[in-house]
Formats: C-alpha cells, structure tokens, sequence
C-alpha cells in the first residue's frame, strides 16, 4: 500500500512539474543541416485532384542547427521579414514574395506538374524555407488559381519535433464560367506610430498581368492611398505590388478577394553580433570541452544561447538585431581549469579560454634513520618512576 501511495504521488508530482517548467525544458532538438527533406504538394477541388497543375519550387532562406532563416542570395535584396508571428502573416509574406517571382523573373529551383490523383512531389532538398508557386489553371470552362505557400523543411510536429518529410495541401480559388472581366484594388497601409515623418509623400504602385508590369499608379494622401482597376480581363491574373519599397520600411501584401492590402512596416536599423572563441592552451587541447555555452544579451538580459563547438569553428554570427541596444556576449559557465578574456572590437566578441594547471603535489618524504627526541621524554619519564618508587617504599618502612 505504501509503495502504491509513493509511485502516485511520484506521478502527481512529475504532472505538477511539466506544467510549470517552460516548454522550452522539452523542446525540439537541433536540425540537422546536413540531412536531405523531401515535400509532397497535393491540390484538389471538391475532392477531386487537379492533374497538370504546374508548380515552382523556390528557396527564400537557408536554416540553421537552430531552426533560424538566413535570406538566400536571390531573396536577400527584397525588404520583407522572415520572422512572422500569424498564420495569416505567413499568408502575406508568401504573396508578398511570389510578386517579386513574377515581376522579377526568379528562376524556380524545380518546375513540375501534378499527377493523375493531384500530387506533385520534390526530393533531395536541402533545408531551409520554401515559396511553393502553383501557375493558374485551366480544364474546359474550369478555372483554378492556386494560393501561394511557404513551407519549412524540416517542420515541427505537434510534439514538437523536426521531420523531414514533409506533406502539404494546396489552397486556391476555383471556378466554372468565370466571369470575362475582373477588378483589382489596392490599398495602402502604414504601420510605423511614432515615426510618421519617415513616411515618403507618395508611393508608386505597379499592377501585374501574369509576369508582366502592366500599368502604375502613385498612392498618396490626396487619394487616401487607394485605387481601382476596373474591366480587367479576367483571362489573365492579375496581381500587385510596390515599385520600390521606402527606405527603413518592411512590404507585407495580404490579398483579400479583388483586394491588395500593402502594408508598410517600419523597421530600425538593424546591426550584427559576432563571437569567436579563442583557446589558449598549448599542449592541455585535451582538457577542452566539446562545446561551450555562449549566450547574448541585450541591455544584460538574456536574449539567445548558442553553442559554439568544432563543428561551426567555435564562431557564431547573429544578424538584424536591433540598434539602440546594449548587445553584449558571455560564457553561460566557464570551463573547468580554465579562465575566460573577452575583448570587443566593433561588433566582434572574442572569447579567449587560457588554461591554468593546477600546481603539482609534493609527495611526503619517507621517514629515515633514528629518531632521537624520544629518547630524553622517556628518561625523564624513568626517573620519575624511580623517585615515585623510592618516595613510597620509604613510606611503608616508616610505618612499621
């Protein structure tokens, strides 16, 4: 009964302590950048798949051991943010950078078609953040137009694990006997409160007929940064996007129905943080640990951890960090034996670990030879035996 009462409570006890310690103590581990991830894009309508739709494949951003986007080059000169914090967010970067696609004419990593049941897969991928593009679609008097996605390979499943192979459903619109002429509208917003004065008098604002630019319009104030096109022909898609992007400013475009809603987000000047660690220790390299803790602060408080190990040649970079702020770096514990420098020089931290070894032990001297100072303890101890002894015969010899 008793061992019964102690495993519940061990059980009651482990519940309590996984709902107060933060997800984080159970969290996902690190991506492995080195492995291949597959995806596989269905698309239906009414149940049925769509076969012969034609997708694009793009890489936006390359991951790293830590889940994070780094830009790649064919995406990196675009003002847009990888980091959104909504569903819908993640909705309007991917609109957002399938424009710059059209506009621009960046290449698609692959090019494929859906098979008979609507399912289109890409293999061997290396990991990172990817645009799947789905062109428009037409069977008869059937039209489709596939919404623009981004996808994470690996992603995170609901244990929050990473897994490689990855499966999507395609979003679109479809129609039968769609209407010959359409309208477009846009809308823009400025979301910048307490930096108004950044803002540029007028905007210009191109409308795209598939690829190409076919028309531009310059929003202002005067036009409450908004216009109509009407009697479009509705064979063609059309979409929006902003000429170029203000200066300090991030593009969000969010499509809702005929609507572009151009969303431009003020953004700081961002800077970079590096760190190296050094090692001082010439002929001790075996007392190295096979990693080190080195955490980020901003204004002293903990802002990221990072682990710096042979394999990344113990540096780390962290990009578009804020300015204005106190960016400093450290040890999270020191190794062992070891005593830590840090030097700045711009925004370069090197962390330098000097070994210190302890000093060597004297070993204890054997005992040789005679010891002498016993010798007059015990002669005086002798004596007094004897005078004891004389002291209490005499004594006896009185008494008689």
């Amino acid at each position: 009964m008793k061992k019964n009462k102690k495993r519940i409570l061990g059980i009651i006890f482990f519940l309590l302590l996984t709902m107060v310690l933060p997800v984080t103590a159970f969290a996902r581990g690190a991506v492995d950048t080195e492995r291949s991830a597959s995806l596989t894009v269905e698309c239906t309508h009414d149940g049925n798949g769509l076969s012969g739709l034609a997708f694009g494949l793009y890489k936006v951003a390359d991951m790293d051991a830590y889940g994070r986007y780094t830009a790649t080059n064919s995406f990196s000169g675009y003002s847009v943010s990888l980091e959104q914090e909504t569903a819908d967010g993640w909705r309007a970067l991917a609109e957002t950078i399938s424009q710059y696609v059209l506009r621009d004419g960046i290449p698609a990593l692959y090019q494929k078609i859906t098979d008979a049941t609507g399912h289109v897969s890409f293999a061997e991928l290396s990991v990172g953040m990817y645009l799947v593009y789905g062109h428009r679609y037409t069977s008869g008097n059937f039209v489709y137009t596939p919404e623009p996605f981004l996808i994470s390979l690996p992603s995170l499943d609901k244990n929050e694990d990473w897994f490689y192979d990855v499966e999507a459903n395609c979003k679109g619109e479809g129609y039968t006997n769609p209407p010959e002429t359409t309208a477009v509208k846009v809308l823009k917003i400025w979301d910048d409160e307490g930096h108004e004065t950044n803002r540029p008098e007028d905007i210009v604002v191109q409308l795209l007929r598939n690829e190409d630019v076919y028309d531009t319009v310059t929003l202002n104030a005067g036009n409450n940064w908004r216009c109509t096109w009407t009697d479009l022909d509705a064979d063609y898609k059309w979409s929006v996007t902003e000429k170029t992007v203000p200066e300090n400013y991030n593009l969000l475009i969010a499509k809702e129905g005929i609507t572009f809603v151009l969303t431009n987000s003020y953004k700081p000047a961002f800077t970079t943080v590096e760190v190296e660690k050094v090692w001082n220790d010439k002929g001790f390299e075996n007392k190295r640990p096979t990693g080190v803790e080195v955490q980020l602060l901003c204004d002293g408080q903990v802002y990221d951890t990072v682990v710096l190990k042979a394999s990344n040649k113990w540096t780390y970079s962290w990009p578009d960090l804020e300015e204005g702020h106190d960016w400093t770096v450290k040890e999270k514990s020191k190794p062992a034996g070891y005593t830590a420098t840090i030097t700045q020089k711009g925004s370069k931290f090197t962390i330098s670990n000097a070994y210190t070894p302890l000093p060597p032990v004297e070993p204890e001297l054997p005992q040789t030879g005679q010891l002498w100072w016993p010798v007059p303890v015990l002669l005086c101890l002798g004596l007094a035996f004897c005078a004891a002894g004389y002291i209490l015969k005499r004594k006896q010899r009185d008494n008689k």
